[in-house]
């Protein structure tokens, strides 16, 4: 389509003396969404949309501000104004029951962590190869919006330009509230993963783990054991809470008398800022846990997070701790990373990534669809067995 065809649309009828520039832009966007626009094609420039209206240069200036920030055009420095990513949605046809029908193409953004340095990188790729798979078949296509280390003014415009039909957030912290909150001003439905931000009203696609510390405590009993201890990070996530919990419900369901020392709160040694602050944490939290082994003398553990096995695997490797000859362990996360052979093949409560990546999909493909998406329900774990228990008694 021509630029002389945009502006003879868009122009057709009279601007209003008052927001004239509101509805400029909103004259533009209808055309540019209307279809047959490529990414890249040319269009009109502010000389010729001011020739051509007869509105003033600041006018326009601030109609095609907007339009530029929210992806429907892009103006190139020396070269001129095109049409932007926002007006190319692809579509795709799809054969159901014989019968064909067409249907747009829904284009999801996931703001995620994909560096394993963060510790979370199995998580990540978890959820993202569950997605890839189910993606083709909901018609749906992934787009990369960023880094969760990115800063939000970045993400928030990237946002804007692109405007995608769902924007999913995988484990996202404290400060990814204002790219959502930015998401709902532009009406775009959001998905997260875990427990960090459901109290803003977001729809969260998550575990169980209250249910997955019950499974590694009835493991544990059922290995012979009754002194089970718990190690969390001090963090004050929901999800924390909600792991000690089903530790409590399993212990009760064991007949087992909660004894609240054997529950040891930990520094978060994987958040630390540099290597070398991460191995100090890290050796310190070591230490805590021989000390807190020593005084109250469990024979099991159940370990909230896998970056705590990590810590008390230096005991491990200083030889002052056998697994599972000295201390069974059942561990939450299928983060096999454990740098020492005594540790490379922990029982452990496995996250369901999977499941969690095909949810997401689903409900993502409801939202394009205008369907209300609801809460989802926390989605139960499995039980992974590995070599870290060992009978007693």
């Amino acid at each position: 389509m021509s630029n002389l065809s945009v502006i003879n649309t868009v122009f057709s009828e009279p601007f209003p003396s008052r927001k004239a520039f509101a509805a400029l832009r909103r004259r533009i966007e209808e055309q540019l969404s209307s279809g047959g626009f490529s990414a890249g094609d040319p269009f009109p420039s502010e000389a010729e949309l001011v020739r051509t209206t007869g509105l003033s240069r600041d006018t326009v200036r601030k109609a095609l501000g907007e339009l530029s920030r929210e992806g429907w055009i892009e103006r190139r420095h020396g070269l001129g104004t095109f049409v932007g990513p926002r007006a190319s949605l692809p579509i795709s046809r799809r054969i159901g029951e014989g019968v064909e029908r067409a249907r747009m193409m829904g284009r999801v953004a996931v703001l995620g962590s994909w560096f394993w340095r963060e510790g979370i990188g199995w998580y990540t790729a978890g959820i993202m190869e569950s997605m890839e798979n189910a993606a083709e078949e909901a018609g749906v296509s992934i787009e990369f919006l960023g880094n969760r280390g990115v800063d939000t003014a970045t993400v928030r415009r990237r946002l804007a330009q692109t405007h995608p039909d769902v924007l999913i957030c995988l484990l996202p912290r404290a400060e990814h509230a204002l790219i959502i909150a930015e998401a709902q001003r532009l009406e775009i439905p959001t998905l997260i993963t875990g427990t960090r931000l459901v109290d803003i009203g977001v729809p969260a696609v998550r575990e169980d783990g209250a249910q997955g510390a019950r499974l590694a405590v009835e493991r544990l009993v059922q290995a012979g054991h009754q002194r089970i201890g718990l190690l969390a990070w001090t963090e004050g996530g929901a999800w924390i809470f909600e792991r000690r919990r089903g530790y409590l419900e399993g212990l009760k369901a064991a007949a087992i008398e909660h004894d609240e020392r054997l529950t040891l709160w930990l520094d978060r040694s994987t958040d630390a800022n540099s290597p070398a602050e991460a191995e100090s944490l890290g050796l310190r939290n070591a230490q805590l846990i021989g000390r807190y082994i020593q005084a109250q003398r469990p024979t099991a553990l159940v370990i909230t997070a896998s970056g705590i096995t990590f810590d008390l695997s230096l005991l491990v490797r200083a030889g002052e701790l056998r697994v599972p000859d000295d201390m069974s362990i059942v561990q939450f996360d299928q983060a096999f990373n454990i740098p020492t052979p005594d540790l490379k093949d922990p029982t452990c409560i496995a996250l369901p990534v999977g499941e969690m990546g095909k949810q997401l999909i689903q409900l993502a493909r409801g939202a394009i669809n205008r369907e209300p998406i609801g809460i989802p329900k926390p989605i139960p774990c499995t039980l992974v067995e590995g070599a870290s228990v060992a009978r007693i008694g």
